[in-house]
């Protein structure tokens, strides 16, 4: 490619810095981008977009209300479309706008009230010396009017060599591309990659780093918080209340989780702390020394702004940043906004304007220096590059044709003397055509299925031009390690052992076997789980403490108790306290009456027979040997004379089985058992889980069989689906030594399992799993694998990133 030796350039911006790369030398020679050219043959200085806008909300504030965007005049998206077909309509003459239809006389009193709004006139000379860098440019008017004035194109004479091929999935291009260009050596100085959108270009960058070829962006997108933080301080002058200041010091003040913390929760009150299920002490103790720091930041950053506090702001936002020249750059952007804005803003309706433009402020900026693989979008496809890879060319994307949308869409200014649809698309598609021309070597490609595994359909334009693609296998180069997590046993001694025994509840051991990672996290470098009292999790421990106080004050009677008044209790301080969150309290409270209210309904017939009377409620016990020491609580103990009974109430529905419990899964309820007896010298009659969600059933009207040939359906009755809930409601658990429990009326309420070895073996295999549990422990087991669903709902499982690493947890207990 030859350039002349002076003239200008035309260029956009992103591709100067390769053109002075090829120019070099040629002093005669300056370079331009389209806008900054047009805007020098301007016979008077023009106003910002911005103002424009402004001005078009003033000529439009007396709109007749019966027009039917007299409900859009003050929206500022469509007064940007306003705006942007005034200025096309501007440069193209036109000068006819039909009247027909009702939104046709709606644009077009519209158009009347904002006709004396003026636009300056260009005069463009003769332009022999100018030259335009061949490639696709969305102003193809303005190309048009220079190449008319005489300017001229630059670009490559030849026909590139092609290639088009298709591979399977995105990731699959990407790394194609690498290895064709370390297969052909090309220098990564003459390559030039394509890219449709940010999804490709971020696949692409990570193949580019993994075969270490280096690069360079024409846009770095520069992650700039400036433009949110003016929009939360607009935000807050606008509303001035709590929701837009937690937003502003979530901006501004992301360190101040704290103070953050304190306003979105609304803390109120000065009383010492009471006892209550969503607030322990330690929480307490915490909002005392985060309002402290709430009330220090009060004292340090005023952000109660009006209006016109753009001063104050922008104060605020230059002290949180350093002075680099890409925050200037950002910052001075919107500085040029606020100061085109600031007389038009009297109300507070004023402001959508503004905040609209700072919304589309964009953060990307111009790379400082080109070096290897050049990576940009279709546009810039030109004859600064020798080899270009031009990826995701499928139906979707191209040729992508550019037509007229929103309010003035292509039927509307087809009815005008705009230029027609057929020119435009044409023209397009010769400009698309002529810059794909302008490489050497030319690869085109697609993938044919998308991240979703959804095919795509190849481009028809592209196959009339290219044939069909030649599909390439890509071969996988690489293959995923999981991490390796290891503890030493001088370390594991260190963690979990305390004066030579390992200390814990049976949940923590339960939780070692289920995934040793989880228990290292949990129990050994206490990392605590993100929960709160906002968290719907504490329902289920509520209910559980609603239950202990109703059997603690009434007995078995408490299922003939209104409630109410405890669930009431349980959030009187939290409700005192946290004034901010009273439509949430009030629904949190609702919602646990109801659960209350279906609870007691179904256990209601099982109480009022069963033959055992409670004996504790929430029984704190240990379990001290040499080795291991156990501290736990059980729910509720039953009992007659001599015998008793273990109930332990879950929020979900559970059951205990051998198979479980030989793993080390399911050794809760044994633990209980077995500490009680030691205790008491009782004997243990059974150990049963409590459900505290009530199971809907679904009543079905008809049931069909379709292998009859006559009378296929049957009626159900209520009856049938009484008879599910009930099943479904039953206590699950295990009755011990085959004792008979079918002598009572309240037997049919138990759902046991059969075949369960005698207490005195069940004693003996669970000193066999906890001393298993307790070595496994103390040897530093840690490796994240995880029994089935324990993975689910596990907090940790950004730490652990193994992809749900399930194993088969093996018996504990040694065959004789």
């Amino acid at each position: 490619m030859h350039f002349p030796e002076k003239g200008t350039i035309i260029a956009p911006a992103s591709m100067h810095l390769a053109l002075y790369a090829q120019i070099g030398n040629h002093i005669g020679l300056q370079v331009l981008s389209l806008q900054t050219f047009v805007r020098s043959f301007l016979r008077e200085p023009q106003p910002t977009d911005i103002e424009y806008i402004y001005q078009i909300k003033e000529h439009l504030q007396e709109l007749d209300s019966s027009n039917p965007f007299y409900a859009s005049r003050k929206d500022p998206e469509f007064l940007k479309q306003v705006f942007q077909f005034l200025q096309q309509a501007h440069w193209y003459g036109v000068d006819t706008f039909p009247c027909e239809t009702s939104k046709e006389k709606a644009l077009f009193e519209i158009i009347q009230r904002c006709q004396d709004i003026h636009f300056p006139t260009i005069e463009i000379p003769q332009l022999h010396n100018v030259y335009i860098l061949r490639r696709e440019y969305p102003d193809f008017y303005w190309i048009d009017v220079l190449l008319d004035h005489g300017a001229q194109w630059i670009e490559s004479q030849d026909q590139p060599e092609t290639h088009y091929v298709t591979m399977a999935t995105n990731r699959k291009q990407a790394q194609w591309i690498c290895e064709e260009i370390i297969h052909q050596k090309y220098d990564a100085n003459d390559v030039y990659i394509a890219v449709n959108d940010a999804k490709d270009q971020a696949v692409l960058i990570q193949m580019l780093e993994t075969y270490r070829l280096p690069y360079t962006l024409s846009k770095v997108s520069n992650p700039s918080l400036i433009p949110a933080q003016w929009l939360a301080c607009l935000d807050h002058a606008k509303h001035q209340d709590r929701n837009t200041l937690c937003h502003l010091i979530q901006v501004c003040f992301p360190k101040e989780k704290d103070v953050l913390d304190w306003y979105a929760l609304g803390y109120q009150g000065e009383d010492l702390y009471e006892a209550n299920e969503f607030v322990d002490p330690y929480t307490y103790a915490h909002y005392q020394h985060v309002k402290a720091k709430a009330q220090q930041f009060e004292q340090d950053h005023d952000l109660h702004f009006s209006i016109h506090d753009f001063e104050k702001m922008a104060t605020l936002i230059q002290s949180l940043h350093a002075p680099t020249q890409e925050n200037i750059n950002i910052f001075n952007a919107i500085q040029e906004l606020i100061l085109a804005s600031y007389d038009k803003i009297h109300t507070i309706d004023d402001l959508d304007i503004l905040y609209h433009a700072i919304q589309n402020v964009g953060n990307d900026q111009k790379s400082t220096s080109l070096e290897g693989v050049w990576i940009g979008p279709r546009q810039d496809i030109s004859p600064l590059r020798k080899i270009t890879f031009f990826l995701n060319v499928h139906s979707k994307t191209f040729p992508a044709l550019r037509q007229e949308s929103g309010i003035f869409n292509e039927d509307y200014v087809s009815k005008t003397n705009w230029p027609s649809l057929a020119y435009r698309l044409d023209t397009q598609k010769e400009r698309i055509r002529k810059g794909l021309d302008q490489p050497d070597i030319l690869y085109i490609s697609y993938p044919q299925t998308d991240y979703q595994s959804k095919a795509y359909e190849p481009s028809v334009e592209i196959n009339d031009w290219l044939g069909t693609a030649t599909f390439i296998d890509v071969l996988e180069p690489s293959h995923f390690e999981r991490p390796v997590h290891t503890l030493s046993k001088t370390m594991a001694e260190t963690l979990f052992v305390k004066n030579g025994k390992v200390r814990g509840s049976v949940s923590s051991f339960e939780t070692f076997v289920n995934c040793p990672f989880r228990y290292f996290l949990q129990y050994g470098l206490y990392v605590k789980e993100a929960k709160d009292w906002t968290d719907i999790r504490v329902r289920g421990s509520l209910l559980h403490k609603i239950l202990e106080e109703a059997i603690r004050t009434y007995g078995k009677d408490y299922i003939h108790q209104d409630l109410d008044a405890l669930v009431d209790d349980q959030f009187e301080w939290i409700t005192k306290h946290f004034p901010a969150k009273q439509h949430w309290i009030q629904n949190q409270k609702n919602e646990v009456k109801w659960q209350l209210h279906n609870l007691l309904q179904r256990l209601r017939p099982f109480e009022e027979q069963w033959h055992m009377e409670p004996q504790e409620i929430e029984h704190e016990f240990y379990l001290d040997t040499d080795t291991y020491a156990i501290h736990g609580f059980i729910d509720r103990v039953d009992g007659t004379k001599g015998a008793f009974v273990i109930f332990d109430y879950k929020t979900a529905q559970k059951e205990i089985t051998m198979k479980n419990f030989t793993k080390g899964l399911s050794l809760q309820l044994p633990t209980y058992a077995i500490e009680r007896e030691a205790e008491t010298h009782q004997v243990p009659i059974g150990i049963f889980y409590v459900s505290l969600t009530s199971p809907m059933e679904t009543q079905v009207g008809v049931k069909l069989n379709y292998q009859r040939k006559k009378d296929n359906y049957d009626l159900s009755s209520l009856s049938s689906a009484q008879e599910e809930y009930f099943k479904k409601g039953r206590i699950q658990g295990w009755v011990f030594d085959q004792q008979d429990l079918t002598l009572y009326d309240d037997s049919h309420w138990f759902q046991c399992k059969t075949k369960i070895p005698s207490f005195v073996d069940i004693k003996t295999m669970w000193e066999e799993i906890i001393t298993s549990i307790v070595q496994d422990i103390r040897s530093g087991t840690i490796a994240p694998e995880a029994s089935k669903e324990a993975c689910t709902y596990c907090p940790y499982r950004s730490i652990c990133r193994t992809s749900s690493q399930i194993v088969e947890k093996p018996d504990r207990i040694k065959e004789e």
